[in-house]
């Protein structure tokens, strides 16, 4: 468990792989511009069973170089303004998360290929314009399934381009819906 404070990040991870960060508890005590995780030119990262509060990013990757299958696991990200933003980034995984009380929830660019955002919990974002999604998808080939978005400021859960999951059940979309509550 660590504080953070003044103009200190949380953890950065560059140019490295094979990285597992768990059970860790990172604070900062303003939003700031920081982040609480950042990757950067990395591969096989996983975050995972992390408490992240405050930052101004709670979990980022940078815009380059690109980073290939980081995995964002059973987390919970509070108090920031974005709780998790992958820019240039492939393979990635977001799982099982906590996100409340952040500004937006999980934002992705366009440099985001082939992500999966799975069984996701996104509520009290108090983002209040249409460009402050729970879940924002601007990335390429995503597989955005079976999340649940509640109570967000004038209920902006899910950016337009998301379908949602309520047809019959098949191969390729399994049993899961995204849902506002």
């Amino acid at each position: 468990s660590c504080l953070v404070g003044g103009n200190a990040p949380g953890i950065n991870i560059i140019s490295s792989k094979n990285i597992f960060i768990t059970h860790c508890q990172i604070s900062h005590e303003t939003i700031s511009g920081l982040s609480g995780v950042s990757c950067e030119n990395v591969e096989d990262v996983t975050v995972e069973k992390c408490q992240i509060y405050g930052f101004f990013n709670g979990i980022v990757t940078l815009a380059v170089p690109t980073s290939t299958s980081v995995a964002i696991v059973n987390n919970v990200i509070a108090g920031g303004n974005h709780a998790i933003k992958l820019w240039s980034s492939s393979g990635c995984v977001i799982r099982n998360n906590i996100m409340k009380n952040n500004v937006q929830g999980i934002t992705l660019f366009s440099s985001a290929v082939n992500t999966l955002i799975f069984g996701n919990i996104i509520k009290d974002c108090s983002g209040t314009d249409s460009s402050n999604r729970a879940i924002q998808d601007g990335g390429t080939s995503s597989k955005i399934y079976g999340n649940f978005a509640e109570n967000n400021a004038g209920g902006f859960n899910y950016s337009a381009g998301i379908p949602l999951q309520t047809a019959a059940i098949l191969a390729d979309t399994g049993p899961y819906a995204n849902i506002s509550l």
